[in-house]
């Protein structure tokens, strides 16, 4: 019986870790149809064995304790019967409806097989260190582009270029294995924090790691990959005084400086970045015909999409039903719906259109709650893994007011995801 248990829980952990690599490799699914069938067999293995252990093992798992993750995640099946409710309306095909539902249910489904599959603290810390090595594997990917050019492997997608193919910011920022260049930048931080908080490394060694983090984030061109930077940087001087973490930082600034003297496209993009981000030229003929402030063009993404001319989502409400419940997947724009390219530019106004006064209310809300968990677990228990994803979630609700569709998205969105999962079974875990 014990041996039958153990060869049990070791499969539900391999089956846990390949999820996660399956996950981790999204950005397959530009290029191979394949992936799909992968994601899909390694989804269904994972409900077969959980329902294995709630029936015959007599497992039990319950959200009585928190019920406000319970009516989150009923929310996106709310949003999921909009969809279906208006799918003529919009003029969706059944393949169409069926891809949106992907697209909109692979980051809570990633959640609650997450939630189930993990037995112990360390399954959660492991797949941390995962999320590390995929960041810098990405790095690796980005550099090699730069020196060989786009492949094709990673999708099509190649940022910075102007409408006369040049680039916009010195260099070409390729997409890699976290996907398209708007994906790493805003996500990256998670990565650096973990590895800041969480390696019990040399800070020499673990300066070379973030730093490598932060060239990949200058290499794609991505503003908000240069703000991010700041950001993290603001964050790691509030622990300026811990000897390690001095030594850390120093570090970093010191080998970042090396790295920008020595790599020229680095040198370019870091130039060309910061004066197209702060408006103050330093080098003649680097800022752009159509520089825009920050502040300025933040405030724009704000209420719309400020670098289109595309029709304003909420033109699409013709009565007092769709400001109450929404559009469904629809109102997500481009991120969901191939034939509607108009968004906002913001995840949470986008989250509005998709379900209305409900999703929205309950998504603040989780988010909320899982801050103030997250929080009350580092000052209570000096929980150094509640900490990470406390600053990762700031950071990451931070950047959704920028972001369209960075909630759905598994690698962008994963902090939160990966927070709701240690929150739910943090008295659980050994």
């Amino acid at each position: 019986m014990i041996r039958n248990l153990q060869s049990f829980f070791l499969i539900k952990r391999v089956l846990l870790y390949f999820l996660v690599i399956t996950i981790f490799l999204h950005f397959l699914k530009a290029s191979f149809i394949q992936y799909y069938y992968v994601l899909f067999f390694v989804v269904i293995l994972s409900c077969l064995l959980i329902a294995y252990e709630i029936i015959f093992m007599k497992k039990k798992f319950t959200f009585k304790e928190y019920p406000i993750i319970l009516y989150f995640f009923l929310s996106f099946i709310l949003v999921a019967l909009i969809s279906l409710v208006y799918k003529e309306r919009w003029e969706q095909s059944n393949f169409d409806l069926f891809r949106s539902y992907g697209r909109l249910l692979i980051a809570p489904t990633m959640c609650i097989l997450l939630y189930f599959l993990a037995q112990s603290k360390n399954d959660l810390k492991n797949i941390l260190y995962l999320y590390v090595l995929l960041f810098l594997l990405a790095v690796l990917s980005i550099v090699l582009q730069n020196f060989i050019g786009h492949l094709m492997i990673f999708g099509k997608d190649i940022y910075g270029l102007s409408n006369d193919n040049l680039p916009r910011y010195g260099i070409i920022g390729y997409s890699s294995i976290i996907g398209s260049v708007n994906s790493y930048g805003v996500s990256y931080y998670t990565a650096v924090l973990i590895i800041f908080f969480m390696f019990y490394i040399k800070p020499s060694l673990k300066a070379l790691l973030i730093s490598m983090i932060f060239i990949g984030a200058i290499l794609t061109t991505s503003k908000a990959s240069f703000l991010n930077i700041l950001i993290v940087l603001s964050v790691m001087s509030i622990f300026y005084k811990k000897t390690n973490i001095k030594s850390v930082i120093i570090y970093i600034l010191v080998i970042m400086s090396i790295a920008i003297a020595i790599f020229e496209p680095l040198k370019i993009g870091t130039l060309s970045l910061y004066i197209n981000t702060s408006g103050h030229e330093l080098v003649t003929g680097m800022k752009n015909e159509d520089y825009v402030n920050i502040f300025q063009r933040a405030f724009h993404r704000l209420i719309y999409d400020f670098d289109s001319e595309l029709t304003p989502i909420a033109a699409y409400f013709n009565s007092s039903k769709d400001y109450i419940l929404g559009l469904g997947v629809f109102g997500g724009g481009s991120v969901f719906v191939k034939n509607n390219l108009a968004t906002y530019h913001n995840s949470y106004l986008d989250i509005y259109m998709m379900g209305g006064i409900y999703f929205i209310s309950i998504v603040i809300i989780t988010f909320i709650f899982c801050i103030k968990r997250l929080y009350n677990y580092y000052i209570f228990e000096n929980d150094k893994v509640a900490l990470v994803l406390l600053i990762s979630n700031i950071i990451f609700f931070f950047n959704m007011c920028f972001y369209n569709g960075a909630l759905f998205h598994p690698i962008i969105s994963f902090p939160f995801w990966i927070s709701v999962v240690y929150i739910c079974k943090k008295k659980h875990l050994n």
